[in-house]
């Protein structure tokens, strides 16, 4: 939408430069419209990094009190602008499997392009995503996604990382969040998955939430593929697990049932998995 509202402004302007301009020759009107629309484009996309920029650091880097619905549209739609500039091209599988309530989103991290994916593919649902600390600092983009519930998570202190996950249950009962949360603690070795973590399932049974499980592959490309190649993240809604059973099953049983899923989605099993990383370390 906003590359799109750039285009027709930037058109607009060339065809008036065109037009108006005290030129005779028709090539001379030519050749200064479309410079002139390749410029007007480009300053456009320049000032609206600026204004988020400025506007950044007036909002600082504050966890919300409650979610913005005008910060998460903004957000979205700016994410989208970043994605076509880029040519990535985010697709959604099985998103009618999705119950109509608040979730816990839980899926495999490959790149720090997986949370933005996420929200590109479910614009008009409450997401928010539980992260590290220095993700929610970086310039411009931490003080819009603070602004939707986005939450900070210290792993290396069990008992503040306790604390972030009550927080976000909290957020799934009273205010009708879905949350999402990578249950690996990190991005995977080699694109594949790591072992998960309990917290996620934990979390889930105290917001008295279903889980979604979903993969997410084509990320982990894109940082070294940008612009000059195009990029297709594929985001796979695999199974549902309802709200009964995350609150008749123990959080392990839980965490165990996930990983088998989502692995089996992703042709390797955590036992392959757990050996990888024991020869990783060993290398």
């Amino acid at each position: 939408m906003i590359l799109l509202i750039f285009f027709f402004e930037a058109l607009l302007g060339a065809v008036a430069l065109g037009a108006f301009l005290p030129v005779s020759a028709i090539w001379a009107r030519v050749l200064i419209a479309v410079g002139g629309f390749f410029g007007i484009f480009l300053a456009l996309n320049i000032l609206y990094i600026l204004v988020l920029l400025v506007w950044s650091l007036f909002l600082g880097h504050r966890e919300a009190k409650k979610d913005s619905p005008f910060y998460r549209a903004m957000t979205v739609r700016t994410i989208k602008w970043i994605f076509h500039i880029l040519r990535i091209r985010v697709t959604l599988e099985g998103k009618e499997k999705v119950p109509d309530c608040p979730i816990v989103l839980v899926s495999n991290h490959r790149s720090d392009f997986d949370p933005m994916a996420a929200l590109v593919a479910f614009p008009k649902r409450k997401l928010a995503y539980i992260s590290k600390p220095s993700n929610l600092k970086i310039p411009i983009a931490g003080a819009f996604v603070l602004r939707c519930s986005f939450l900070a998570i210290n792993r290396e202190n069990p008992r503040e990382a306790l604390g972030t996950l009550k927080k976000a249950a909290k957020l799934i009962r009273e205010q009708g969040l879905d949350i999402g949360i990578y249950p690996e603690g990190t991005r995977s070795y080699r694109g594949g998955p790591k072992p998960f973590k309990e917290g996620a399932f934990l979390m889930a049974k105290q917001a008295g939430a279903p889980i979604v499980l979903m993969t997410t592959e084509g990320t982990e490309s894109i940082a070294g593929r940008v612009i000059f190649h195009r990029n297709h993240v594929k985001l796979r809604v695999i199974e549902v697990l309802s709200a009964e059973e995350v609150a008749t099953k123990p959080a392990r049983t839980l965490m165990q049932e996930a990983e088998e899923i989502l692995f089996a989605a992703l042709n390797t099993t955590p036992e392959e998995v757990k050996t990888a990383e024991q020869q990783a370390a060993k290398s």
